[in-house]
């Protein structure tokens, strides 16, 4: 089954607020209570996506859990499954938001994991597609960057983390290759003028930190989370290109990093493409 284009683009708004709640729930108490309404509101769109996908009507005031009927009649004999984490979920979220219950941290964590669950096993069910294959990836237009997510993505499926977040990480640099010294050509790389060797060592290090400070400003220009940012360079390896090879390049994991789990490997995808997409429309606008 070919999901329509619109579809699929529900389908990763599905996914990214499933992310978000996932990252809201990191927080600290009592902000990351605020995971619980998001994941509630995830679901609740997939209810309605799986009603429009299969050709089911549902009334626009019918309760939440009451969603589970008519969209099991019409895949019987197979039904949506985890109903009980999707019930306490809403259980939670309604005395939260109606009497503001704030929710233990253990039971926000159980919540996002039942939700997990339903979106990893149901998304096949009703749409035929594995939940955590939906990206935006598609939609990046820099065609090499594109190519290191796309293997990523293959790479993930088959429950390598460590060649796809270096292919993720690979896929980032080259997003940013050539903007810091097209946005900072202003600053010499070396002094052309003769000065005191101890001056020198002074100024180039100024100019350096100048170049640093500017490639943060243009981040956050781009409106990129700068703790999103410290999250994916906390995961990821430094990988050098050897020769802007597509497969040859070096490898290091400072610091007693290792490779991460593939839900942290999915998270540094979205996160890519999210800056991938960002990107795209900056320079659209300054176009």
């Amino acid at each position: 089954m070919t999901l329509e284009p619109t579809t699929v683009a529900r389908l990763v708004f599905i996914r990214q607020l499933s992310l978000k709640g996932k990252d809201e729930s990191r927080q600290a108490s009592p902000m990351s209570a605020a995971a619980i309404l998001t994941l509630h509101d995830a679901v609740e769109l997939f209810f309605v996506l799986a009603a429009d996908e299969k050709g089911v009507q549902v009334k626009t005031n019918t309760p939440f859990m009451a969603n589970f009927i008519p969209i099991n009649q019409k895949i019987a004999p197979a039904q949506l499954e985890h109903k009980s984490s999707i019930a306490r979920l809403n259980k939670i979220r309604t005395a939260l938001k109606h009497s503001g219950i704030l929710p233990a941290q253990e039971e926000i964590e159980r919540a996002c994991s039942g939700v997990v669950d339903f979106f990893e096993d149901n998304t096949p069910l009703i749409f035929n597609v594995d939940f955590s294959y939906i990206s935006l990836v598609d939609l990046v237009m820099n065609d090499r960057a594109k190519q290191f997510l796309q293997k990523a993505k293959i790479y993930i499926a088959d429950v390598d983390s460590e060649k796809a977040i270096i292919a993720i990480t690979r896929a980032e640099k080259i997003l940013w290759r050539g903007l810091e010294d097209q946005n900072m050509d202003y600053l010499p790389g070396r002094l052309s003028f003769s000065v005191d060797r101890d001056l020198e060592e002074i100024l180039e290090l100024a100019f350096k930190s100048i170049r640093q400070l500017d490639f943060v400003v243009l981040r956050l220009a781009y409106g990129i989370d700068p703790f999103r940012s410290k999250r994916f360079n906390l995961l990821v390896p430094h990988v050098f290109a050897l020769l802007d090879s597509d497969e040859t390049c070096h490898v290091q994991w400072y610091g007693g990093k290792k490779p991460p789990s593939l839900d942290d490997c999915r998270w540094c995808l979205d996160f890519v493409v999210d800056v991938a997409i960002r990107m795209q429309r900056a320079m659209a606008i300054d176009s």
